[in-house]
């Protein structure tokens, strides 16, 4: 099957390989490391348009994003991030086009930008390369996809 490659600034890799169709969402389930055994750590339920609608992790910790994360919706979007506990977060992103992706920044809902970044897609649509930052960690959080088929 097809997966993504994913490396990190602080060098960790995670491998994400699609698993299907699943009640009209596609499945990634996300594994550590550098191969696909064992219990995937997250998987991940993208809508038509390749945004996250479902996150669920190893834990069985579950996040929902109403309608969807606006990872790939152009302009002004908003959504809400639904956690298992029951707690909701309303955010608001700012999507551009550039000439190979797409830029973004997303702010809470007191106006503080929590994330922002770079994406660059292949010839598939798929997330070639990867950046992005949030002022939650210190210096900023990049990270590096390579696409493998």
């Amino acid at each position: 099957g097809q997966y993504q490659v994913f490396r990190t600034s602080e060098g960790a890799q995670l491998i994400s390989r699609y698993g299907g169709l699943q009640n009209g969402l596609y499945l990634f389930e996300v594994f550590y490391g550098r191969t696909q055994t064992g219990e995937p750590v997250e998987r991940v339920f993208l809508d038509h348009e390749g945004q996250f609608v479902r996150s669920v992790f190893e834990s069985g910790e579950a996040k929902q994003f109403e309608p969807h994360d606006c990872s790939r919706t152009l302009g002004a979007c908003e959504f809400l991030l639904r956690l298992e506990n029951g707690d909701a977060h309303q955010f608001s992103q700012i999507t551009k086009r550039t000439s190979n992706g797409f830029s973004f920044v997303r702010r809470d809902d007191a106006g503080r930008i929590v994330m922002r970044g770079n994406v660059e897609l292949n010839q598939f649509g798929l997330t070639q390369n990867l950046s992005m930052r949030t002022p939650y960690a210190r210096g900023g959080f990049i990270e590096e996809i390579k696409f493998v088929q």
